[in-house]
């Protein structure tokens, strides 16, 4: 696998899900707010706009579609929240700060303090998730004391930036200690964003182990991105029961909040993708389906995921190539 091969060197993969997975039906509903997203790997800060009320009292009338269109306003004061760390300012950020943006765009009780260190968990014997190293005496000390040989970061550019952390020593102590860094950005505090990015970061986990490595997943504080990868690749990989279980086996040893709905979301996605048999869900939209819809895996539908997940990049392209003809037809359950 590409993910577990070669020397120290920095690799980024496109997120396995089409932009029509992306976007969301009940984000195009009328009157709702519509998210214009840039591509998964751009630094270019997420756009809003209205669009117009075609029936503001039809709409209104409708309980479901005024649930979906104040989900919708909220998750977009999530993406302006996590566009603007660092956005006027070339000084580094404080932990009070990001604390706040935190609490309000995810709604739990946790904290990251960058002035603590380096805070990780084993959650595996060959997956440790947690927070950024800051240095490049946190890349030593992962490799050395913890045996890690890859870097799954789930960081963008900017979160980087934010903490003036120099990620030019990142990689130069990555090289030294053959260490190789797997780059797939997801957006903080937006689960939609982690939903489109965690394929392509589960695949790399999964390369990982498979080859005999072990994995260091890590976004900013370990709280959320990463995690969420973690418990995706249990789910999936690890054959746990559930969703519920593989985020009680995470959050138990890690106490943390990531978002479920993300996991079940991308799990409906790869489904999808595989052409995979939807069970009573087949045929409905994924926004009308029930919270436990995608929570439980068949053995078919774990063994389609596993499909995806080990498919080439050239592979997925040729996925995205079709899935977007049809979308054009309109897709079954997206």
């Amino acid at each position: 696998e590409s993910h577990a091969q070669g020397g120290p060197r920095e690799e980024t993969r496109a997120s396995a899900v089409h932009s029509a997975c992306r976007n969301r039906l009940y984000l195009q509903e009328p009157g709702a707010v519509q998210v214009q997203r840039a591509p998964t790997m751009a630094l270019a800060t997420t756009t809003l706009s209205l669009r117009a009320r075609s029936d503001a009292g039809a709409a209104d009338a409708s309980g479901g579609l005024v649930r979906r269109r104040a989900t919708a306003s909220r998750r977009a004061r999530v993406r302006v929240l996590a566009s603007s760390m660092g956005a006027d300012s070339e000084a580094p950020g404080t932990s009070d700060e990001y604390n706040e943006m935190m609490q309000k765009a995810m709604g739990n009780p946790y904290e990251y303090r960058h002035e603590d260190g380096i805070y990780y968990t084993v959650i595996k014997e060959q997956l440790i998730v947690g927070g950024q190293p800051q240095s490049a005496a946190d890349v030593r000390r992962l490799a050395r004391d913890e045996g890690v040989t890859h870097l799954v970061n789930l960081q963008q550019d900017k979160d980087i930036a934010y903490w003036g952390i120099d990620y030019d020593e990142i990689r130069a102590a990555a090289e030294e200690e053959s260490v190789t860094i797997l780059r797939h950005p997801a957006r903080d505090f937006d689960p939609d964003s982690l939903r489109n990015s965690l394929p392509a970061a589960v695949a790399a986990v999964d390369a990982v182990v498979r080859g005999g490595g072990r994995a260091y997943v890590h976004c900013t504080a370990g709280l959320g991105r990463a995690p969420g990868v973690g418990i995706a690749y249990l789910y999936w990989c690890e054959g746990l029961g559930s969703l519920d279980e593989a985020y009680e086996y995470l959050t138990e040893r890690r106490p943390c909040g990531p978002k479920r709905e993300a996991v079940r979301g991308a799990t409906h996605d790869l489904l999808l993708a595989e052409g995979a048999e939807l069970g009573e869900w087949d045929g409905q939209a994924y926004h009308e389906a029930p919270e436990d819809a995608y929570t439980r895996l068949s053995e078919p539908q774990r063994a389609a995921i596993a499909r995806f997940l080990r498919e080439s990049p050239e592979a997925h392209a040729e996925w995205r190539r079709a899935i977007r003809v049809q979308a054009l037809a309109g897709p079954r359950g997206l």
